[in-house]
């Protein structure tokens, strides 16, 4: 791929040669986008898989997730109906 201004690329942090790794996650803000894999769904009381157990990577613990907030990592669409595969 030849890289031209425009283009989205994905990077890992630890490749960040500047600001250093602590001053980019005093930056981190509550907007910041990740994906991960769902890894349980489970319900809130008769609310069944409301919330999803997603696995992020480079992220040390799973992150715990309304249904309603997530959308396909590849298209961008919606989660309307979760269900175990």
């Amino acid at each position: 791929m030849k890289l031209n201004t425009g283009h989205q690329v994905a990077f890992q942090l630890a490749d960040v040669i500047c600001p250093d790794f602590d001053q980019i996650m005093a930056q981190l803000g509550p907007d910041l986008a990740v994906a991960g894999e769902v890894t349980l769904l489970s319900d809130r009381g008769d609310d069944a898989d409301h919330f999803a157990v997603v696995q992020v990577s480079g992220v040390h613990v799973p992150l715990i997730v309304p249904v309603g907030k997530l959308t396909a990592a590849s298209t961008g669409e919606k989660a309307d109906i979760a269900t175990q595969s």
